[in-house]
């Protein structure tokens, strides 16, 4: 009797939770179409949990979860897009067809003005990870997050143009110096720092030791040690 009564609360238990899952996932389909994202990641995560690895048919059609990520990365949602590549990360095995899917999306984000989407791209040319290597598009990339004043991305364009890594981008010390001096201004410790050495040594600007020596005081109170012992 007692063993009745515990498979029946069981089997009550889980209907229960079938609907709530069932409610859950109707009302948020509705918001997710409604445009709001959160949303659509929300439902992403559901069926992430539902079906496990199963996200795929034989046919390879598009699961529910990775539906879900795309719409809110399609709609310039980071989130989505991270949820997205996480999704095909760990249950996907064509890793270069999976990048190139994340980029397209990032891309998107990019277009959207969403800051870490641009800098994504800018590495996967940088890289050559789901696109083909290509340092003039990293350079177009990095400029529009840097345009969105990404701190790190305006460093790494002055540094693509001080030719301090090899790459196919023509040496330019004056654009080199115009983004440390971007990145500083966006308290980057180590756009500081370069930006004192163009100072230093005067690449792209004319020497001035006094405005090196500030700087490389600014690159240390913001934690680059090395700039200390400059």
């Amino acid at each position: 009797m007692i063993m009745k009564k515990t498979i029946l609360i069981l089997l009550l238990t889980i209907f229960s939770f079938s609907n709530d899952i069932n409610t859950t996932t109707k009302n948020q389909e509705q918001l997710c179409n409604n445009g709001k994202m959160e949303s659509c990641i929300a439902l992403g995560n559901i069926y992430h949990k539902i079906y496990k690895k199963d996200y795929y048919s034989l046919n390879h059609k598009i699961s529910k979860a990775e539906k879900f990520f795309m719409q809110a990365c399609s709609n310039g949602y980071i989130k989505g897009c991270q949820s997205l590549e996480d999704l095909y990360k760990h249950y996907l095995t064509d890793k270069k067809e999976d990048f190139s899917k994340t980029t397209k999306m990032y891309k998107k984000a990019c277009n959207n003005e969403l800051i870490h989407g641009c800098q994504i791209v800018a590495y996967r040319y940088a890289e050559g990870r789901g696109v083909e290597k290509n340092d003039n598009k990293t350079v177009e990339f990095y400029k529009k997050a840097c345009e969105l004043n990404h701190n790190y991305s305006c460093l790494q364009l002055g540094l693509m143009y001080d030719k301090i890594s090899q790459n196919d981008v023509k040496k330019d010390d004056k654009k080199a110096f115009k983004y440390y001096q971007k990145s500083c201004n966006l308290k980057s410790p180590m756009g500081c720092s370069t930006l004192a050495y163009s100072y230093h040594k005067g690449l792209g600007i004319k020497k001035n030791p006094d405005l090196a020596n500030k700087f490389y005081k600014i690159s240390c109170e913001l934690g680059f040690k090395s700039a200390c012992e400059l």
